[in-house]
């Protein structure tokens, strides 16, 4: 992943008290995963919408038939399902995201653990949307196979990262396993 970077960390020595408090450590790392998921999911809306949006261009201008591709039931009903996706992906985000920002004083405060609806509401936002946008991407792709997609193309970026997105913080997998 070109803008990762990884490293190593040793903690040889060091108290456990020094990473969080005695038996707490399920609680912090679902608190972690919870905040990534809703980033996750975030950063997938934003694939959603430059998917959409990088096919719409080749096919105004495409002609098949003597007709913009545009103009074909079949592209048009491609292209409504993959925009449908969009605002529902990003209701489910913007839900999780305002339940989080509500717990914010009781879980930074009080060092409550993060409240299981919230972590399941983080879970199925980035679940939904890591899935959108892998099929808006594709679905892009799709429409544009004749334009050749290759490495110079944003699309090919995106795929990338649809991909990716859909195992950061946990695959759809274990995103079903967290809302079940």
């Amino acid at each position: 992943i070109p803008d990762s970077s990884t490293g190593s960390l040793f903690f040889d020595g060091t108290p456990a008290e020094f990473l969080g408090e005695p038996g707490a450590g399920k609680s912090n790392t679902m608190a972690i995963l919870t905040w990534g998921r809703i980033g996750v999911a975030t950063k997938s809306n934003g694939g959603i919408r430059r998917g959409n949006e990088s096919a719409i261009p080749y096919i105004m201008e495409r002609m098949s038939h003597g007709k913009p591709l545009s103009d074909n039931p079949l592209v048009a009903s491609m292209l409504a399902d993959a925009y449908i996706k969009l605002p529902l992906a990003q209701m489910m985000t913007r839900n999780a995201a305002l339940m989080l920002q509500a717990s914010l004083p009781q879980v930074l405060t009080a060092r409550a653990p993060m409240p299981e609806p919230i972590q399941v509401a983080a879970s199925m936002a980035k679940y939904v949307s890591s899935t959108f946008v892998r099929q808006a991407v594709t679905t892009a792709i799709q429409l544009k196979a004749s334009a050749s997609v290759d490495e110079a193309d944003p699309l090919f970026a995106y795929l990338n990262d649809s991909i990716i997105d859909g195992i950061f913080e946990g695959t759809q997998e274990i995103q079903a396993l967290a809302i079940a």
